[in-house]
């Protein structure tokens, strides 16, 4: 794993869901977020090598593990079982992921 992946992945762990005011934020921009997302197509032959697995599939595109979970949620996406090559995935952009993150402090700050 090279620095800037570890880096990467550093910087992402603000975004993980250890805080509930965070995990409801996200749910309260579900929508937001899926309009804001572009639509990725899972193929047959990505899913044969992924193994229907979320996580898997998301490393193959080189999106970091912390955000797996927002991934999951807006997609509903429970566990891998939901997980299917006939669904269309919305995948939220790490920068507009981190634009709302600070949006959430902001609010969590003015409402302190």
């Amino acid at each position: 794993m090279s620095v800037i992946s570890l880096l990467a992945d550093y910087d992402s762990e603000i975004l993980l869901d250890t805080d509930p005011g965070w995990r409801q934020f996200i749910a309260d921009h579900k929508v937001y977020l899926k309009l804001i997302s572009p639509i990725h197509q899972p193929t047959a032959e990505l899913m044969g090598q992924v193994g229907q697995d979320l996580t898997w599939y998301l490393r193959y595109l080189g999106i970091n593990r912390p955000i797996a979970w927002i991934i999951g949620y807006i997609n509903d996406i429970d566990s891998d079982m939901d997980f299917n090559q006939s669904m269309q995935l919305y995948i939220p952009d790490l920068t507009q992921l981190e634009i709302l993150y600070q949006s959430y402090i902001t609010t969590k700050q003015t409402t302190s």
